[in-house]
C-alpha cells in the first residue's frame, strides 16, 4: 500500500518566464498506507515518458512508475512483503480466449 501526491511544474527560464517543453515534478509518498513507516519523495529534472504519440511529462508518467519500481525493490528490504487477497472461489470467472 502506497499513499502519495503528485505534482508537476513548468521549468522556469534563466531569461525569466518558462520553458513551454519543460518541467520539474515530483511523487511524495508514504508507505506502508494503513500504517505509514517511511516516506519516499522522488524528483525528476526534465522528464519524458514517450511510448505514447505525444510526450508526456506529468508526475503520473514519469515519477510514480520510478517510485513503483524503487518502493518494490525496497520494501522487501525493510521487511515488507505484499498483502493478497484471495479471491472467492465463487467470484472467479472462466475466460476462453
Amino acid at each position: 500500500e502506497v499513499a502519495g501526491k503528485t505534482g508537476t511544474a513548468d521549468k522556469p527560464k534563466p531569461s525569466g518566464g518558462y520553458w513551454n517543453d519543460k518541467v520539474i515534478n515530483t511523487f511524495a509518498s508514504t508507505f506502508p498506507a494503513s500504517d505509514p513507516k517511511y516516506v519516499l519523495i522522488l524528483t525528476l529534472d526534465e522528464p519524458v515518458e514517450t511510448t505514447g504519440p505525444k510526450p508526456r511529462r506529468t508526475a503520473g508518467w514519469t515519477s510514480v512508475p520510478v517510485a513503483a519500481e524503487v518502493i518494490r525493490r525496497v520494501a522487501p528490504l525493510l521487511g515488507l512483503r505484499p498483502e493478497v487477497e484471495a479471491t472467492p472461489m465463487d467470484e472467479l470467472v472462466a475466460v476462453r480466449n
